[in-house]
């Protein structure tokens, strides 16, 4: 170890016991079909210098042996993995989604996601797994699924940049799936009546899941069980849901986690989300976010939403995103979740136009291979929403000119500039 100084970020004391550990069953299987395993992070020298992302394999096996052998802190950029010494034991370093702003990067703990790996190990089963997924090593979706699968001693796919995903999925018989809504939906849809037989766990982040996806995802997928879990880049697992889950819920709090609402309105219940966990992050070591905020070991990214009698938590919205129409508070998500109910639309995001009258007007940009989907769309809208939530404007895009992120969320900044 290289040293016990302890580290400082937003006032949290770094106190790490534990690193990932490349278990000795895990391997990578890489597009061409070579097997990456135990040996070579063994013998591979982790002082590298950047490594690309693009090769997974060799990046994960850099990740792994740096912090086997304590060399410092592990920074994932976008595109690369880099290493700097620290005097402190070392931290990952991993970037937030940046769906409205540039990515931010966040320092955590290797413990905090190591924790949550014997869960997800007791509810995928403790027979050899074979997980994949479908985003790069840039999102920090991506990068758990990994961590995840190597330390627990499973085969990890990743699918990213591969010409038939779904052929790789059913080639290699992937049984447990990390995804965004938007990746599934896109290989659902994709899908052209085959199927995932072999697929049992999809644990799906990073969105609402609406419910015609939801379907879409299990005609796919029959035999799969769809875990929908909450949470963010800071916070890691905050609930999950299951089965017995109501519609549009992200289920109960995850093993270990306290949820708390803040500031809640009284007549909708909707509050301010505050979280305690073993799961969280240190703070940002890039950009930071007015939105996330700490109190005496508890913290919030901003997000609002409520509780069922049951006890079930449902997500209205980031407080950000969240604009004015008419004097009326609009989440675009609920008007997204709308809007994903129609087959023919791949993607989607709500973004508000300024109207010096109305404060602001509801535009919606999609992905779609249907030109006529416009005129659709507001016809169900005169009938489904009310006239603040109505989109005054579309705006189409084919689903290879949709501007999509890494972690494949849609890319807001891009579409803005659109508008």
């Amino acid at each position: 170890m290289l040293g016990t100084t302890d580290f400082f970020i937003l006032g949290q004391t770094v106190s790490q016991t534990r690193t990932f550990q490349w278990h000795k069953r895990a391997k990578i299987i890489a597009s061409d079909g070579g097997v990456t395993d135990y040996n070579l992070v063994q013998s591979i020298d982790p002082q590298l210098g950047k490594v690309p992302l693009a090769d997974q394999a060799t990046a994960l096996a850099a990740l792994f042996a740096a912090l086997r052998d304590q060399l410092g802190d592990v920074i994932i950029s976008e595109t690369t993995l880099d290493v700097i010494k620290t005097a402190c034991d070392p931290l990952l370093h991993c970037q937030t989604g940046g769906t409205t702003a540039a990515p931010k990067r966040i320092a955590r703990t290797c413990e905090s996601w190591i924790k949550s790996f014997s869960i997800n190990q007791q509810r995928f089963g403790n027979a050899a797994q074979i997980y994949a997924t479908l985003g790069t090593l840039g999102h920090s979706l991506t990068l758990y699924a990994a961590c995840e699968a190597i330390h627990n001693g499973a085969t990890y796919l990743p699918v990213h940049g591969q010409n038939d995903p779904l052929g790789a999925l059913n080639a290699h018989k992937v049984t447990v799936l990390y995804a965004t809504p938007t990746q599934m939906r896109i290989l659902a849809l994709r899908a052209k009546g085959n199927h995932l037989a072999h697929l049992f766990h999809i644990m799906i982040g990073g969105g609402k899941l609406d419910e015609t996806t939801r379907a879409l995802i299990t005609t796919l997928a029959p035999n799969a069980q769809i875990w929908q879990f909450y949470g963010a880049a800071e916070t890691s697992f905050i609930s999950i849901s299951d089965a017995t889950s109501p519609p549009l819920s992200v289920g109960k709090p995850f093993s270990g986690v306290e949820i708390q609402l803040h500031d809640v309105i009284p007549e909708t219940g909707v509050g301010e989300i505050w979280v305690r966990s073993p799961y969280l992050f240190q703070g940002y070591s890039l950009g930071a976010s007015t939105d996330t905020k700490w109190n005496q070991g508890w913290l919030t990214v901003g997000e609002r939403g409520y509780f069922d009698e049951k006890g079930h938590l449902f997500i209205s919205g980031r407080a950000s995103r969240m604009f004015t129409v008419s004097d009326k508070n609009v989440f675009p998500e609920d008007i997204e979740t709308w809007c994903l109910t129609h087959n023919d639309v791949h993607a989607c995001a709500v973004l508000p136009t300024l109207d010096p009258l109305r404060g602001a007007r509801v535009t919606v940009c999609i992905a779609s291979e249907n030109p006529e989907l416009q005129a659709v769309l507001r016809a169900q809208a005169n009938q489904d929403l009310p006239p603040y939530l109505r989109p005054s404007r579309y705006i189409i895009f084919t689903p290879n000119e949709w501007p999509i992120l890494g972690s494949g969320k849609p890319d807001l900044k891009r579409l803005a500039d659109v508008i």
